[in-house]
């Protein structure tokens, strides 16, 4: 099947989303498209189509970006109804919308000396703060290329490039839809969040039916408005299925750790052994070490406050389909020398936290290994080409990074200057550094760097 991909991305015009959940569910981009097609007219029969075939799709994922929410507070403000209380007290007959201004100028025509008497406590409200700049949010289907009807889809985008708002009123927005091959540009916005069906959830997904069901509450409510009959408050849709939006993980390594730790008095031996223990786990998995789609085994050293360097922990990276058939036979790896261990599972902790979780500013464990031979002649600009050209070969693009920054001295408690690490033969007459470096937005780990990297070396952890 040639995949493609409908992507119907949202900008918020102001710096914060008013509602509940976050990302918004999809069920209010779907509620904003019928509402939409509803404005001023009934929805043409090209509409309804478009509106009935994406309520049968699958959950979309849905790329967003990071949105903290500010203390919750509360507000004073006039009740919704005071215009008919104005109208109630001058009892005017004919239906008219009177402005604030207006009615409090009646209320106190009428006697009523204290209008607080209709001021009320506003519910809560805890707003998103966004990005300044956008898309905040994108929603995407995956599709067959085959079996797609770009006419609905134009409907759709139609519809899409209308919606004026996402949620409550005060959530303004633009937003556009278009089908495309590749979404490794959508993916920039943030992270990718997947549906988790589960009763007590927070955000909704259309099912079928939905779309008549809208239909009917807007045909309720203007037969309603056009009587003068209270109607009260719209029901909440049936026609969905509630659940989470939950971040996806997508995990590229896997994380082990020794039965028994390196415990070495001697520091020095201690940081010699990071090379040591990476260069027999690849003779000991030599099916795993092949030029083409190799795994990393990085020895992590324990950082931190309070922490003794020790290795307790190996973080293995690579493909995913490597990591899979390696993951099945980690408990039968044994590595004979220098020590004697066995790799077992380990989950995420605050030591691990340190190499793999999102930060702007990353700074080396061991020292980067750069293609410069320590024989040449070397200036700063050299070893700053070196870096970026490292970086690059690591997956980073230069436009990512804001400040770099090396030294030979280290950066952490426990390290050691660059010059005193054991380097395996192949890389031993070039030089390292240790190096910090400051990207533009925050990014998620792990972080290796240098030609260094298949042996443990040029390891960040973030600060």
């Amino acid at each position: 099947m040639h995949k493609s991909y409908f992507v119907i991305s949202v900008n918020f015009l102001s710096n914060f989303y008013e509602g509940k959940e976050w990302p918004p569910s999809p069920s209010r981009l779907f509620q904003a498209l019928v509402a939409t097609a509803f404005r001023h007219k009934l929805p043409s029969f090209e509409e309804i189509k478009a509106l009935e075939w994406l309520e049968t799709l699958p959950p979309p994922q849905i790329v967003a970006c990071e949105a903290p929410p500010r203390s919750e507070y509360q507000q004073w403000g006039l009740e919704n109804n005071l215009d008919e209380i104005a109208k109630k007290w001058v009892k005017e007959k004919e239906a008219q919308i009177i402005p604030i201004p207006k009615i409090l100028e009646i209320l106190r025509a009428s006697g009523v000396r204290e209008v607080t008497d209709h001021v009320v406590l506003l519910p809560p409200r805890s707003p998103k703060f966004l990005p300044r700049n956008g898309p905040h949010v994108a929603y995407i289907w995956e599709l067959d290329k085959s079996s797609v009807d770009k006419g609905i889809l134009e409907s759709i985008c139609k519809l899409a490039n209308k919606i004026s708002h996402l949620g409550r009123g005060e959530d303004l927005v633009a937003a556009w839809g278009r089908l495309i091959d590749d979404i490794s540009e959508v993916k920039t916005i943030g992270e990718t969040y997947i549906f988790q069906e589960k009763a007590s959830g927070m955000h909704a997904v259309p099912q079928k039916g939905l779309f008549k069901e809208l239909q009917a509450n807007y045909q309720t409510y203007t037969i309603a408005a056009r009587n003068k009959v209270p109607i009260g408050r719209i029901p909440t849709p049936e026609n969905v299925i509630w659940g989470d939006y939950v971040k996806l993980e997508e995990k590229n390594f896997l994380l082990y750790r020794l039965r028994d730790p390196v415990i070495e008095k001697d520091i020095s031996i201690r940081c010699e052994l990071i090379a040591e223990i990476s260069t027999n786990l690849l003779k000991s998995v030599s099916e795993f070490a092949t030029e083409e789609e190799q795994l990393l085994f990085s020895p992590l050293p324990t950082i931190g406050s309070h922490a003794d360097g020790r290795i307790r922990r190996i973080l293995v990276t690579g493909s995913k389909e490597k990591l899979q058939s390696f993951d099945k036979i980690s408990g039968l790896v044994r590595v004979v020398q220098p020590i004697k261990f066995v790799l077992n599972p380990w989950k995420k902790d605050t030591v691990v936290s340190r190499y793999m979780d999102k930060a702007e500013e990353w700074l080396s464990v061991t020292p980067v290994v750069l293609p410069i031979s320590r024989k040449e002649r070397c200036t700063s600009d050299k070893v700053e080409e070196s870096l970026i050209q490292m970086i690059e070969q690591a997956g980073y693009s230069p436009t990512d990074i804001k400040e770099i920054w090396y030294r030979r001295s280290p950066l952490w408690e426990g390290s050691l200057h660059s010059e005193a690490y054991w380097y395996p033969r192949e890389i031993i007459d070039k030089r390292s550094y240790h190096v910090a470096i400051r990207f533009n937005k925050a990014i998620s780990g792990p972080v290796i760097i240098g030609l260094g990297r298949k042996w443990g070396l040029g390891l960040f952890a973030h600060s």
